[in-house]
């Protein structure tokens, strides 16, 4: 497995590097969650004559909405998203600049029967509540069936993104993952934490 270390000016060639490869699972990682997703849009709408069908897995299709209007561009005059919707509803596509969007939920693994072939590309957003382990290093009780579900895309492109990310638990995931991309988007390797007074810590990559 490679891990690089990417400036976000690079993001764009990384990712379309990734989509040419032979390669089937990426995860982003780094510390500034709004960055990654950014350059992620960025990606996306770049190569939107490239890709025509989006599956965006999340934790929890009513929380999704506090990230992905902002992200992806989701607005009235752009798709019914926004305008009807609270929150995407499962497995109901969205038409954003010539890219159709399902949603589903990856903490369910029960909701949908995933046929292989089906999607360009599979975007999990975001990952990391799934990975953490227990005060005894168990992980968590879904975490098998998450395991399932990438399986389930089989060769399709799936890209993983953490959040908060400032620990290992992401490693967790390394055994299925064939690349590494860490955003860079600190000066230095001792980070403040937003809330902890006057502590710092190391990132883990």
């Amino acid at each position: 497995m490679e891990v690089k270390i990417v400036k976000p000016q690079d993001f764009i060639e990384t990712f379309e590097e990734f989509l040419d490869s032979e390669a089937t699972n990426i995860m982003l990682r780094g510390y500034s969650d709004d960055t990654k997703i950014i350059c992620l849009s960025e990606f996306v709408k770049s190569m939107r004559h490239g890709l025509n069908d989006i599956v965006i897995e999340v934790p929890n299709l009513k929380n999704a909405v506090n990230i992905l209007p902002t992200c992806f561009k989701f607005g009235r005059h752009e798709t019914n998203f926004k305008h009807y919707d609270h929150h995407p509803h499962f497995d109901k596509e969205y038409s954003v600049n010539g890219i159709t969007y399902k949603f589903r939920e990856y903490s369910n693994p029960n909701l949908v029967n995933i046929e292989e072939g089906q999607q360009d590309l599979v975007i999990f957003l975001s990952v990391q509540s799934i990975l953490y382990t227990n005060q005894n290093g168990k992980m968590n009780s879904n975490f098998s069936a998450f395991e399932r579900r990438i399986e389930a895309y089989g060769n399709e492109k799936k890209i993983f993104v953490t959040a908060n990310d400032n620990n290992k638990s992401p490693e967790n995931l390394y055994s299925l993952m064939d690349k590494v991309v860490i955003l860079d988007t600190v000066k230095n390797e001792e980070v403040l934490l937003p809330n902890k007074k006057g502590e710092t810590i190391n990132l883990p990559y």
